[in-house]
């Protein structure tokens, strides 16, 4: 019973600890979620506080690491950063898959739901950067579908612009549907305006692949109003180099190169490529080859394969100037640099391998730890349930000692009851025997008392109580009282025969009033005689011990 109950105290303990973890770490993710739309760098330093809990070994539920993982891919993806699935992503997909079927209880159905949409959007995305276009589809479609469920309107135009991205290529007109409908679906929520604004612009360029201009401007002058109206002076001079690129494509060179110089705005022209592209390209459309020439100079991008145009063009007008020397200086460039661009790629493709095998050696891992863990774990529940077994069996047989010992002491305890009973009766059996032998002897010691008081009377006054009377009533007295008279003798060999005669009257328990009719002396005296044997005879000078019960003890 103790070791049961130590048992269920740790497991409450550690019950209460993790609850007290996954309380702890849950307030932060709901805190850091609340925050990212709006202040995702203040998202990102709960996150790190969340990070420094779980470094301390803080055991958290299944529930809350999901939690943690998905807010965790949230906030990388609006910094930009990259996802890995293998330890953020796909465990957050897999439990609230798991979680939105019903097949983990308790839960609350429709929040699985809506982090089952959340975590489809973003697993979509990772399978779309491995170019696993199929697996993204399917994911984005899981996204819509219960993020229209909860009426999560956010996830769900996010979900339905990129799905609309992905399917353009085999499909215009259902990409163009879809990214219309993320439209509709953003006016449902009070979402960031910059995201509207990138979807029109979207849905702008991809109108214009299709042959349809006109919508492909409605579209980017919706956007630019609504950074007008929404004060976002970037995405205003977006929407205007934007623009200028449409004007070029539909082959307004003039408007192009107005719209293309507005949207330089304040923008550095020396560090804003897409900016100084589109100027330099309008530029060319004008046979303004020495502007073009300037703007593409001024070009300082990260981007290999916009180099690569950079360089092109640059060759071009060397071509055109009959700048043979120049040219030849752009195309070793366009060489050189689309030769590292495929070194690049080729590492890339190296490393991505690199790292499947090494996924697949971790998973291999993983799992053999996982058959460990749980052969340590059956091991562990075995041992527990042989120690229980041990330890209740051993409680038993314990048990039934103590119960036949406790049977043993109350039989023997029994035994010496009934042989304390029987001692007890045979006492008063002898006892019954010795009051009847003193009553006789008092009756006979009073007859002859009385024969010596008629004597008296009759004015005999040397009538006493013969030898012979008090040697019978010694005798009687040895007889029944255990050789009292002897022992009394023996033991105290310097007293009298007075002496002895008051010790065998106090001995038969007779009066003081008969024994000074015996001696003929007052009663007094025969107290003070008493007192006086008491102190001189037995040598007792207690006041509470009487010469009756020093006599009743010897025998």
């Amino acid at each position: 019973m103790m070791m049961k109950r130590t048992v269920l105290c740790c497991l409450l303990l550690m019950f209460l600890a993790a609850c007290t973890s996954d309380e702890q770490v849950e307030k932060l993710l709901d805190r850091a979620e609340a925050y990212l739309p709006l202040y995702p760098d203040s998202a990102d330093m709960m996150l790190q506080r969340i990070d420094t809990v779980l470094s301390q070994s803080v055991a958290v539920s299944r529930e809350t690491d999901a939690h943690y993982k998905l807010v965790r891919t949230m906030t990388n993806v609006t910094w930009l950063r990259s996802i890995k699935a293998d330890s953020v992503i796909r465990p957050a997909y897999e439990y609230y898959k798991e979680a939105a079927t019903g097949g983990i209880w308790p839960f609350h159905r429709s929040e699985s739901q809506l982090h089952y949409a959340q975590s489809c959007y973003y697993m979509g995305i990772y399978e779309n950067t491995r170019h696993n276009s199929k697996r993204a589809e399917d994911l984005f479609r899981e996204a819509i579908k219960y993020s229209e469920k909860v009426e999560n309107w956010p996830i769900n135009y996010r979900a339905k612009n990129r799905l609309g991205i992905l399917v353009y290529q085999s499909n215009s007109k259902e990409g163009i549907r879809l990214m219309t409908e993320a439209l509709e679906a953003y006016k449902l929520c009070n979402d960031l305006p910059a995201n509207y604004i990138n979807i029109l612009m979207m849905l702008s360029n991809r109108y214009m692949a299709t042959g349809e201009s006109e919508k492909a401007f409605e579209s980017i002058n919706e956007a630019y109003e609504v950074a007008v109206k929404e004060k976002l002076e970037a995405k205003k001079y977006d929407c205007l180099r934007y623009a200028s690129v449409l004007y070029f494509l539909s082959g307004d060179y003039q408007k192009s190169l107005e719209l293309a110089k507005e949207g330089m705005g304040e923008v550095n022209r020396f560090t804003n490529s897409s900016a100084n592209f589109i100027l330099a390209i309008s530029y060319m459309a004008q046979d303004s080859l020495e502007q073009a020439k300037e703007a593409f100079l001024n070009i300082k991008s990260a981007d290999k394969m916009e180099n690569v145009a950079v360089y092109q063009n640059l060759c071009k007008i060397a071509i055109l100037e009959n700048d043979t020397a120049s040219a030849r200086i752009y195309a070793d460039s366009i060489v050189f640099v689309t030769n590292n661009v495929v070194h690049n790629i080729q590492k890339a493709k190296d490393d991505y391998y690199h790292d499947v095998i090494k996924r697949e050696h971790q998973e291999e891992k993983l799992s053999h730890q996982k058959w460990m863990l749980i052969t340590w774990i059956v091991v562990i529940l075995l041992f527990l349930v042989f120690f229980i077994f041990y330890h209740r069996r051993t409680s038993r047989l314990r048990r039934q000692a103590y119960l036949m010992k406790r049977k043993h002491e109350i039989e023997t305890h029994n035994m010496y009851v009934e042989e304390q009973k029987r001692q007890h009766e045979n006492d008063q059996k002898l006892i019954h025997q010795k009051s009847i032998t003193l009553a006789l002897l008092q009756k006979y010691f009073v007859a002859h008392v009385s024969e010596v008081k008629a004597n008296l009377i009759n004015g005999n006054n040397n009538v006493r109580l013969t030898n012979e009377t008090w040697q019978e009533i010694e005798d009687l007295l040895n007889a029944s009282e255990n050789n009292f008279v002897s022992k009394l003798r023996q033991e105290h060999k310097d007293f009298e025969e007075e002496d002895i005669k008051m010790c065998i009257l106090t001995r038969m328990k007779v009066k003081n009033k008969i024994i000074a009719d015996i001696f003929h002396i007052s009663v007094d005296a025969v107290k003070k005689r008493k007192s006086t044997l008491k102190k001189n005879g037995f040598g007792i000078d207690d006041s509470t011990i009487t010469l009756e019960q020093i006599i009743e003890g010897i025998g």
